[in-house]
C-alpha cells in the first residue's frame, strides 16, 4: 500500500469514526423522531460508503476473487453516495419545512423526489455486469461508464429542492437568519465537495464533505438543546429550573402561581397511532402554550419532560382556574382545526409562590398533586 493510498485511508476511517460518534449521540434528546431517524439513516449509508472505499483500497492489489469484491466496493461506494445525498435532502426537510406542512404533504410527492435515486440505483447497481457508470480493467484498473454523467446528476438534483425549501422557509419566517445561513452553507459544501470529487476522484472529497457538514449541523442541534426542548422547541427542563429558582427567590415580593400540566392517555396515543403522533401531540401542545403566552404579560412556558409541561404567571395577572378553562378552549380550537386523528385532554395543576425561600421540588409536588388529582377526577 502506497504512503498516498494509507494516507487516504487514514481520512476514510477518521470520517468513518466521526459519523458513527454522530449517529450514537443523535437521540430523541437531540431531535424529535423523524429527525433522529433520518439522520441515522444518513450517517449508515456514509459509514458504507467509507467502508466501501476502504475495500476498494485494500483489495485493489489482488488478484483472482478480489475482482468481485472490487465491482461490488465500486457499486457500494456509488449507491452509497447517492442515498448520503438522499437522505441529507430527506433531513433538511424535516428541518425546514413546518411539521404540519409535512405531515399533510401527498405521499406521491416524496415518491417523486425517490425518482432520481431510483434511477441512479438501477445504474450503479447493474453497472459491473452492464458497464454504464463505471467499468473495471482485467488489471482493477477504474473507469467511469457512459452514464456516470447520469448519477452525477442524479446526486446534484437534491441540491435543488433543498435550497428551494431553504429559501421558502425563510421566506415564510419559519427560520431565522443564523439557522437561513446554517442551513444554506450544507447544500453549498456538498455540492463543491462533489464537484471537486468528479474532477479529482483520488482525493476523499465528497466524504470529507459529507462528514464536516454532518458535524456542523449536529453541533447546532447540540447548542439548541442547552436551553431548549429538542422536539417542542419550548423552554427545556434545566432552563425551567434556572426561571423557578430566580422566581421563588423574589417570591413575596412578586408571587406567582406554577402550573404542572400532562397530557391524558398519552401512552394510548402512542400505542394506538404510533410514536411520530404522539410526537405531532406534544407539539401541538406546545404550540397551544405559544399562541396563550400572547395573550399573558407574565407567562414562562416551559416542557418538563415526557408529556408534562410547566409554565408560571404572576398572581396579579389572571385568577388559575380561568387560565386553565382559557387553555383548555385554545387547546380544544387547535385539536378541532387540526387533520389528526386523535383527540385529547390535559389535566393541569397549579401552587401559588408567595413567601421567598420556598423549595423548588415542595412547589413543583404540590402543583403535581393537582394535577393528578385532576387526572383521576
Amino acid at each position: 500500500m502506497s504512503n498516498y493510498e494509507m494516507i487516504y485511508l487514514v481520512f476514510e476511517v477518521f470520517c468513518g469514526a466521526q459519523a458513527v460518534v454522530m449517529a450514537a449521540k443523535m437521540t430523541p434528546d437531540i431531535g424529535y423522531s423523524n429527525e433522529v431517524r433520518t439522520f441515522h439513516c444518513l450517517s449508515l449509508c456514509l459509514i458504507v460508503e467509507i467502508v466501501a472505499e476502504g475495500l476498494w483500497i485494500v483489495c485493489a492489489g489482488l488478484d483472482g476473487a478480489a475482482r468481485v469484491l472490487l465491482n461490488l466496493s465500486c457499486a457500494a461506494d456509488l449507491l452509497c453516495t447517492g442515498y448520503t445525498v438522499y437522505f441529507w435532502y430527506r433531513f433538511m426537510d424535516t428541518q425546514v419545512t413546518p411539521r404540519e406542512a409535512l405531515i399533510r404533504r401527498p405521499k406521491v410527492v416524496n415518491q417523486l423526489w425517490a425518482l432520481p435515486i431510483g434511477v441512479m440505483t438501477v445504474l450503479d447497481g447493474t453497472s459491473p455486469f452492464t458497464g454504464l457508470t463505471f467499468t473495471l480493467t482485467k488489471a482493477g484498473v477504474y473507469y467511469r461508464g457512459p452514464l456516470f454523467a447520469v448519477h452525477a446528476l442524479c446526486c446534484f438534483f437534491y441540491a435543488v429542492p433543498v435550497v428551494y425549501l431553504i429559501a421558502q422557509s425563510w421566506k415564510q419566517q419559519h427560520i431565522d437568519r443564523q439557522d437561513f445561513t446554517l442551513y444554506l452553507f450544507f447544500p453549498t459544501i456538498i455540492v463543491v465537495g462533489g464537484i471537486l470529487q468528479i474532477a479529482y476522484s483520488q482525493v476523499a472529497f465528497s466524504t470529507v464533505a459529507f462528514t464536516f457538514g454532518m458535524f456542523i449541523l449536529f453541533n447546532s442541534l447540540q447548542r439548541r438543546q442547552i436551553n431548549t426542548d429538542a422536539l417542542t422547541r419550548l423552554n427545556n427542563r434545566a432552563s425551567a429550573m434556572a426561571y423557578l429558582k430566580g422566581r421563588i427567590e423574589r417570591a413575596e415580593g412578586e408571587p406567582f402561581y406554577l402550573f404542572m400540566a400532562d397530557v391524558d392517555q398519552f401512552k394510548g396515543i402512542n400505542d394506538h397511532y404510533g410514536h411520530i403522533m404522539g410526537d405531532e401531540a406534544l407539539v401541538l401542545v406546545a404550540d397551544t402554550l405559544r399562541d396563550l403566552a400572547k395573550d399573558y404579560r407574565t407567562l414562562f412556558i416551559s416542557r418538563y419532560g415526557g408529556d408534562e409541561f410547566l409554565f408560571t404567571i404572576s398572581e396579579n395577572e389572571v385568577e388559575p382556574q380561568q387560565l386553565i378553562r382559557h387553555y383548555g378552549a385554545v387547546l380544544k380550537t387547535a385539536l378541532d382545526a387540526s387533520e389528526y386523528p386523535f383527540r385529547f385532554t390535559m389535566s393541569i395543576g397549579y401552587a401559588l409562590a408567595d413567601i421567598d425561600g420556598l423549595s423548588q421540588s415542595a412547589l413543583i409536588n404540590q402543583a403535581d398533586q393537582g394535577m393528578y388529582g385532576r387526572k383521576k377526577r
